[in-house]
């Protein structure tokens, strides 16, 4: 069944109108409607109950959107019923969801869209947790819930037990499958530091992101997909000025073609080696690898904004598999390594900002769900590069976002 716009939109995006589109689709496994809080015949807290248990459930199974002013009969949207003070409500219940969810749950996104007035439609989106189980706090007992078809049910101690041991399997082999993207660019930066006269020129620098969906997916039509353009552009704004520039890495990379399982974009010199690769797991590489140019130390140097580009690249590409997977919400593990063979000057524009010592720099493992996510992963690789320099002041201004 096609989703719907309110489970497929950035929630920042969603409209009036998709709410009133939802008038005639049932609920699903992954969408759940509730007319308010206290609907004929009960009381406000058991409203509140209710949305803390399909939550729960969501963050359980598979994720999934829960709209609060919409009215369903036999399980179909009939009506929307805007309620009153959306804006303050969905503050409200945020804030309760949140008390109430053990372990906490950071994947639950709220908003309040205004129909009539300040009244409206509250809508959740809960994405598939990598902590589950998660359970609901009540006078100091804990209850779990799992979404099965469009009913939310209780757990027994034996559901629990093997949740949590299947969670944990699967972040095992997301850690195992990240392992996996980064040896190739770890083998070769260990080569091109212990070899150098074998592979005719020193490593300068390098930089490799990968990610890896934390929910299995399969595009079986990858090879026949017409992929976007191998590197990307993204903003770097300096908030004190409001100035803001288009950046792009300078290494350019050739056209996608068909790999094993895959594509993959590549573009190899006596300089530099460029490539990316994307799976049909959804699994996305980036790697760039940089030689010092004979013995002229003025080559010796990193522009800021091809290290970022590198991770603003995998970020694209991760985006575009969302779209493939036609799965808006996918979450991936993100990581980003930094690797420095010699004594490089970090560049911002023409401005030398200091030099890089020798060595291998690698993030923890990152959570990417949404462009808000996007934008942090790259704010955070741009302040790990000024920290290496211990000029993490140099950093605070600046917001980074991904363009396309």
């Amino acid at each position: 069944m096609p989703l719907t716009a309110v489970e497929q939109k950035p929630l920042a995006e969603l409209t009036p109108d998709d709410i009133t589109a939802l008038i005639g689709e049932p609920e699903t496994d992954e969408l759940e409607f509730k007319q308010s809080l206290s609907e004929k015949g009960e009381k406000s807290d058991s409203g509140r109950a209710k949305l803390h248990r399909a939550v729960c459930s969501f963050l359980n199974a598979y994720g999934g959107t829960f709209v609060l002013g919409v009215s369903e009969v036999d399980g179909v949207a009939d009506e929307v019923k805007p309620i009153p003070d959306c804006a303050q409500i969905a503050d409200a219940l945020e804030r309760g969801m949140r008390a109430v969810m053990s372990p906490p749950a950071p994947n639950v996104f709220v908003r309040a869209i205004p129909i009539e007035g300040t009244a409206g439609v509250i809508v959740f989106r809960v994405l598939r947790s990598e902590r589950r189980p998660h359970g609901v706090m009540k006078e100091g007992s804990i209850r779990a819930f799992i979404r099965r078809g469009t009913q939310t049910l209780d757990m027994d101690m034996r559901e629990i037990q093997d949740l949590t041991i299947r969670a944990y399997s699967e972040s095992e082999q997301i850690e195992k499958r990240l392992e996996q993207l980064r040896r190739p660019f770890l083998q070769a930066i260990a080569k091109h530091d212990r070899y150098p006269t074998q592979t005719k020129f020193p490593l300068l620098y390098g930089v490799h992101a990968c990610s890896v969906p934390m929910t299995p997916i399969a595009i079986p039509s990858l090879a026949a997909e017409q992929l976007h353009p191998a590197l990307p552009l993204f903003s770097i704004q300096d908030e004190r000025s409001q100035a803001a520039s288009g950046r792009r890495s300078e290494f350019e990379m050739g056209s996608w073609k068909s790999t094993f399982r895959g594509r993959r974009a590549e573009f190899t010199s006596e300089h530099f080696n460029v490539s990316g690769t994307i799976t049909d797991d959804g699994s996305v590489t980036y790697s760039l690898e940089v030689f010092k140019v004979g013995d002229d130390s003025s080559s010796n140097y990193i522009n800021d904004g091809d290290a970022v580009g590198g991770v603003a690249a995998a970020l694209s590409w991760h985006r575009h598999v969302r779209e493939l997977a036609k799965s808006p919400n996918l979450p991936s593990a993100f990581v980003y390594t930094i690797a420095t063979g010699s004594s490089v000057r970090l560049l911002s524009g023409d401005r030398v900002i200091g030099r890089l010592s020798p060595g291998l720099f690698q993030s923890p493992t990152l959570r990417n769900d949404s462009d808000t996510s996007e934008s942090e992963i790259l704010r955070q690789m741009w302040f790990d590069l000024y920290s290496l320099l211990g000029q993490v002041s140099s950093f605070d201004p600046y917001r980074i976002e991904l363009i396309g």
